[in-house]
């Protein structure tokens, strides 16, 4: 949590292999984005998540290159942005827009979600491409000396945006803000990212998404091994995009990859998940353990939804969460809760 002078910091990004230093530079960005220049309420979210996510990913690029920042989009894409949009909601919620409009009843723990960071992030990788990085750069620096410990909107953002870019008018010609800003699903425009990365990861799914069960066998470990931890989280979250495998399949994936002994929080979320959608009797202990075990909403709001949504496990989920409450943080429990009377309502 990106406290002033203070931020807190979950013990679950010590993940053993360095794959979450990403996450920790976003959590100091945001002492410029979000702490020096505000949104003025949470219909503005993305002005505080959509540019501290994209300068993530710029610091990434320094780190690990750009190609490495082209595989980050695509992997939040596939396993945030899509999730968000086709399953936390749907391409028609008004929720799923950038700007949104908010109801006094509106509860904004309701409203969070990727679309703030992702659907933010996407628009200011757009603007770059259109500019270029130096002259965006040059923007990003004025638009802090600008509004620096101010409470903004959108409108106000545009305006800035347009004025400062005001000698680049063929440019701004071409750009809809309006269907940026407030249409609703996934971004009207493809970021057009670098897929070199995720090709890889591509391939590795469709192998085991297609192979028969008697057969998963001879399929090598050599290819996951050579996975970066975030290609690795890639590769589960698209394997869980397919058709649910089979027990056998899951079972042979889990002893193959050695993944019951995987420790990277992140990799583990997403292997539960793949096991759940399968049905995988074994994973349900593991699965509990987990959300005991971590306490941030994004590791464990999914896996509690998923146990909701079987009927075998609901309500010995239901008890766990209720046992669990009490060292949880308020706005997870809220919106767990809400899933789970959403799962119940749907049975």
């Amino acid at each position: 949590m990106e406290n002033p002078c203070m931020i807190f910091l979950t013990p679950s990004l010590i993940a053993g292999d360095r794959s979450l230093t990403c996450l920790v530079a976003h959590e100091q960005i945001h002492a410029w984005f979000g702490n020096l220049v505000t949104n003025s309420s949470w219909e503005h979210q993305w002005l505080n998540e959509g540019f501290t996510t994209y300068m993530e990913r710029c610091i990434g690029a320094l780190m690990y290159g750009e190609a490495h920042r082209h595989f980050c989009g695509l992997n939040a894409w596939s396993s945030q942005l899509i999730p968000t949009v086709y399953e936390q909601f749907n391409p028609t919620h008004g929720l799923t827009k950038l700007v949104q409009t908010h109801s006094i009843e509106q509860d904004p723990n309701q409203a969070f979600s990727n679309i703030y960071y992702e659907k933010g992030q996407v628009f200011l990788f757009f603007l770059e491409k259109m500019f270029g990085v130096e002259e965006f750069y040059k923007y990003l620096r004025d638009y802090l000396k600008t509004f620096s410990r101010k409470s903004i909107n959108s409108q106000q953002w545009k305006d800035h945006f347009v004025t400062f870019f005001q000698h680049k008018k063929e440019i701004l010609d071409k750009i809809d803000f309006d269907l940026w800003m407030y249409s609703t699903g996934m971004p009207a425009i493809d970021p057009n990212y670098d897929d070199s990365f995720q090709k890889d990861c591509v391939e590795y799914c469709r192998k085991w998404a297609e192979t028969k069960d008697d057969k998963v066998g001879e399929i090598g470990v050599e290819t996951y091994k050579k996975f970066t931890p975030q290609q690795k989280e890639e590769f589960l979250h698209l394997l869980r995009q397919e058709e649910p495998l089979s027990t056998a399949k899951v079972e042979a994936l889990t002893a193959k990859l050695h993944l019951e002994n995987e420790h990277n929080c992140e990799i583990r979320h997403y292997w539960i998940r793949l096991c759940l959608k399968a049905r995988w009797d074994p994973i349900v202990k593991i699965a509990h353990d987990y959300v005991l075990y971590y306490g941030r909403m994004k590791l464990v709001r999914y896996i509690y939804k998923d146990l909701f949504e079987w009927p075998q496990h609901a309500e010995e989920t239901k008890k766990l969460f209720e046992s669990n409450k009490p060292y949880m943080h308020a706005i997870a429990i809220r919106c767990i809760e809400h899933d789970m009377n959403a799962a119940a309502g749907a049975a």
